[in-house]
């Protein structure tokens, strides 16, 4: 029995026998020289081997074709995938080593072998919630995986390569930390002229997928890609259509599939998937359904946060001309919301910008909003009317995004300016009037940092988690009220009101 056959692991390797892996291991032809091999992966687009490059003793992987069936269009793809590989040299793109053929001219190219594990298997573990995973993987490192992935495809589009088949199982995330792009088979190179079927019949669709039920597979023909992560011009066969913000589409589908631990559409039938995706039929990840055993642990409060889901949504978008038109203009948005600001996905409204604001920097907030409203109200100081009241909420709300402008005077006197957020409570009771309660909590938080004193915050705040049927928060916001103004008639109405919901719950 050969080496081969006894490293084999007892998994079955069709179209590779022994001859195959004798002339890999004592290749004369190069000098290169191979043994200790077993296997890593197996599918319809070759086979990875673990072997030993025996010549400098370190370990790497191996593939090479097993498909007798394609014949020479298989050795093409193969020396496709190796000679795209080797020319895209990037922190992010596994390196090739050698691409070389046998003693027995069967081709094969090695590459840097990973320990680690791939993207699917790390997001299939957090699914499952898996501790470890959940404390190695947080949204943090997870978007920072994403945005390093970005960086190898930007540098890959560069280069004028498109490469079409970026889903979680070809990202590697080694135990050191590498993130790296795999399998490059079926990239498309810019430059050159690809004779490619350019059949758009639908039919095509369904015969070229009946029966397969295979979402995650990598397919081949005049379609290129993985159902599950292929854009709608793939879909359609559109290959003179395919360019970089093709392989947005994709990387919007795994953005999708970190936030909500699910491919954007999970349909076991092919065609349905196709026809799904064609319109655009996806559910935003912060609209998914967990239930309580299937919560999202690996994210804040368990939720997909808003500015994610339009940052996936917009790489998602049926029409190429919607997506992000290049690269760093996703992974500005990716990095605005690491770094606390409003993404462009998400079309923030000034109250979200100030809220997002407060949160970065709660003193520099403070301040800007003192500084903001004595210039607003100098103009006012002797108007007390009702209509000029309005008139000037009506101005600040419009003029929210100038405080930002305004961290250069944070050494003004902040005390002689406190009484000047009499139109900010007022604006805030109007907004929980009206049921306004994302605004109205953005503005009485800012209250309470400006005059925790106050008591009608408090009350207002109580009425908002009263209207949230969250009555022992209610309560406790209404016992602080009185506390700052005992004879607060409105909280302790508002109090006794709240025993008896909770009394009778």
């Amino acid at each position: 029995m050969s080496d081969f056959s006894k490293t084999i692991c007892d998994m079955p390797l069709p179209n590779i026998d022994n001859e195959h892996v004798e002339g890999i291991k004592n290749n004369r032809k190069s000098g290169s020289c191979y043994s200790g091999f077993s296997v890593v992966s197996k599918g319809g687009m070759g086979t990875i081997l673990r072997t030993t490059d025996t010549n400098c003793g370190r370990e790497v992987a191996m593939k090479l074709s097993t498909s007798s069936e394609e014949g020479s269009e298989a050795l093409e793809r193969l020396l496709h995938e190796a000679r795209v590989t080797a020319n895209l040299e990037h922190p992010n793109i596994i390196p090739v080593h050698e691409i070389n053929c046998d003693a027995n001219d069967n081709v094969y190219f090695t590459m840097k072998y990973v320990q680690g594990d791939n993207l699917d298997t790390v997001i299939s573990m957090l699914r499952k919630n898996d501790p470890v995973y959940l404390k190695n993987y947080s949204l943090s490192r997870l978007l920072n995986i994403f945005l390093r992935i970005c960086d190898g495809v930007a540098f890959a589009h560069s280069k004028g390569v498109i490469h079409r088949d970026l889903k979680p199982e070809n990202i590697m995330v080694g135990d050191y930390g590498e993130v790296l792009i795999m399998d490059w088979g079926i990239s498309k190179v810019l430059s050159e002229t690809e004779e490619e079927s350019k059949q758009n019949d639908s039919d095509f669709i369904s015969k070229n997928f009946k029966g397969n039920k295979n979402f995650k597979k990598t397919h081949c023909g005049a379609v290129f890609g993985t159902p599950a992560f292929m854009a709608p011009e793939q879909i359609r066969g559109d290959n003179h259509l395919v360019d970089q913000r093709t392989d947005i589409y994709a990387l919007g589908g795994i953005l999708y599939t970190i936030l909500g631990l699910s491919y954007p559409i999970m349909e076991s039938d092919i065609s349905e998937l196709f026809s799904r995706a064609i319109v655009g039929d996806i559910l935003p990840p912060s609209k998914l359904k967990c239930s309580k055993n299937k919560r999202l642990m690996h994210l804040p409060s368990h939720y997909v946060p808003e500015a994610l889901s339009a940052v996936a949504m917009k790489a998602l978008s049926v029409q190429a001309v919607d997506r992000y038109q290049s690269i760093p203009f996703l992974q500005a948005d990716i990095r605005a919301y690491l770094g606390g600001f409003a993404t462009k996905a998400e079309e923030a409204s000034n109250l979200r910008k100030l809220e997002l604001l407060f949160n970065r920097h709660s003193l520099l907030f403070l301040l800007g909003i003192f500084i903001l409203s004595t210039a607003l109200f100098s103009f006012y100081k002797d108007r007390k009317t009702q209509e000029e009241s309005e008139i000037l909420q009506s101005y600040y709300e419009n003029n929210i995004h100038e405080i930002q402008k305004t961290s250069d005077y944070m050494q003004k006197d902040i005390e002689q300016i406190k009484g000047e957020s009499r139109e900010l409570l007022q604006l805030a009771e109007r907004y929980v009037a009206n049921d306004n309660i994302h605004d109205s909590k953005v503005i009485l938080n800012v209250l309470e940092k400006l005059d925790s004193r106050n008591p009608k915050i408090y009350y207002l705040k109580g009425l908002i988690l009263e209207k949230e049927k969250s009555y022992q928060g209610a309560l406790l916001e209404y016992k602080k009220a009185l506390r700052r103004l005992p004879q607060y008639q409105d909280a302790s109405t508002a109090m006794k009101r709240c025993q008896n919901l909770i009394s009778k719950n």
